[in-house]
């Protein structure tokens, strides 16, 4: 229950038919499995509504006021106690974090948090309405965009109650808004290989990212790596990938509109993996969890 409204939230399963619980096949596609759209809030109706009255459980109210709530993904927020129990964590440790964080890393990570939370709507709507899945993207998919939704704010609350901001160098788990690295010894080797492996994506559409990996050594304080493979350079407390590339667009063309470099064969749609990562905890869980988002 939240308040006078009942939640239903079916989470998104592959490996079974949604509207007639039947197990797919090896060969069945997820799409073949019908669309998840159980996931909803409903209103009590007929006689049963007249003689609860007004009654119901208490509302779980989130970090922001739901009556100004406009973005879908806030308005999902809203209806969702356990949503909304997971937006007040986020609000909660992001004030306790940059309490302790020095003025330079504040704005950065403020800088990131905002972006997350612009996401998030854009994220929804995609999810509600895959173009992937080009059989049935007219149709909301409540379920998968509910349980995107959520597998977002878990990351946030992870990356918030371990962020590292005291670590050196460049290994360790990196995350950011809009990507992720890593960058830790390589298996199999006891001479001081590194692997090194990263993401950046585009939420709005799943086939603009850029995703590399590469074996290499860190040497004065660089990643040298054997295959392509960004530049990383410490900013303070995060970790800024490809930090030479410009910022905008635009500047990757000169006066005359020519392209001033090709974009890296890792990437697609987009011109640069450049971004501001930051320090997470190892063992934290939410490298599980970040594999999941794309």
């Amino acid at each position: 229950m939240q308040g006078n409204t009942l939640r239903v939230v079916h989470e998104t399963n592959h490996e079974v038919a949604v509207c007639t619980g039947s197990e797919l096949s090896s060969d069945d596609s997820s799409r073949q499995a019908g669309a998840d759209v159980l996931t909803g809030t409903f209103f009590a109706a007929g006689p049963a509504a007249s003689a609860n009255g007004s009654a119901g459980a208490p509302m779980i109210a989130p970090s922001f006021p739901c009556a100004t709530a406009e973005n879908a993904d806030e308005q999902e927020i809203c209806a969702d106690p356990d949503l909304a129990l997971a937006d007040v964590e986020i609000a909660r440790l992001y004030r306790q974090t940059i309490r302790r964080l020095d003025r330079k890393l504040t704005a950065q990570l403020r800088a990131d948090q905002r972006a997350w939370a612009s996401e998030n709507a854009v994220d929804y709507l995609v999810n509600l309405q895959p173009g992937s899945d080009k059989a049935q993207s007219s149709v909301h998919h409540t379920s998968a965009a509910r349980s995107q939704l959520s597998l977002r704010q878990n990351e946030r609350i992870l990356l918030l109650a371990n962020l590292d901001e005291t670590r050196k160098g460049l290994t360790g788990l990196w995350l950011g808004h809009n990507g992720s690295l890593t960058l830790g010894p390589a298996k199999g080797n006891s001479d001081g290989t590194m692997h090194g492996a990263g993401a950046k994506w585009d939420v709005e559409d799943y086939k603009t990212h850029c995703d590399f990996a590469s074996d290499g050594r860190i040497k004065n304080g660089a990643f040298k790596a054997v295959d392509e493979f960004p530049t990383l350079t410490r900013d303070g407390g995060t970790l800024v990938v490809a930090a030479e590339d410009p910022d905008k667009e635009s500047d990757f063309f000169d006066k005359d509109g020519n392209l001033k470099r090709e974009q890296p064969d890792y990437c697609w749609r987009l011109r640069s993996p450049k971004m501001r990562l930051f320090p997470v905890k190892p063992g934290s869980g939410i490298e599980a969890i970040s594999s999941r988002l794309r």
